[in-house]
């Protein structure tokens, strides 16, 4: 299965393949020889860390936003959860939580801002939902 293929499903991303579920639960595909930023040999990390700091990526504040980060056939790759951009995104349209939810509407905002930076830093963002 290719990589792009996985945008709007449900994915399960392991140490070196991605798992690729419909919306049934039922497993449509598995990608293999993608690995995680993070379990690269430092060599290999050293290749890619230039445009992963660029894009925002590295040291970023938002958690597990580094286990999202994929190389695959030499490109570098971030999946985008949208289970958490639906949730922050139906707190933001709410104004009467305005207030309460102030903090998370800035994680909404800075999700966003992250997308657009790693997009203009030529990193390919897939969305998907991250079990």
């Amino acid at each position: 299965m290719d990589i792009f293929g996985a945008e709007g499903k449900h994915v399960k991303i392991g140490k070196t393949s991605i798992t690729v579920r419909d919306d049934d639960g039922k497993t449509c595909g598995i990608i293999r020889n993608a690995w995680k930023f993070c379990d690269l040999q430092p060599n290999r990390q050293i290749d890619y860390s230039r445009t992963v700091r660029a894009a925002g990526l590295w040291g970023c504040t938002i958690d597990g936003t580094m286990n999202r980060v994929i190389i695959c056939d030499g490109k570098i790759i971030y999946f985008n959860d949208l289970r958490t951009m639906d949730y922050y995104k139906r707190l933001a349209e709410r104004e009467d939580l305005a207030g309460a939810f102030a903090g998370d509407i800035e994680r909404y905002n800075t999700r966003l801002e992250l997308v657009e930076k790693c997009k203009a830093n030529n990193v390919n963002v897939i969305n998907c939902y991250i079990d």
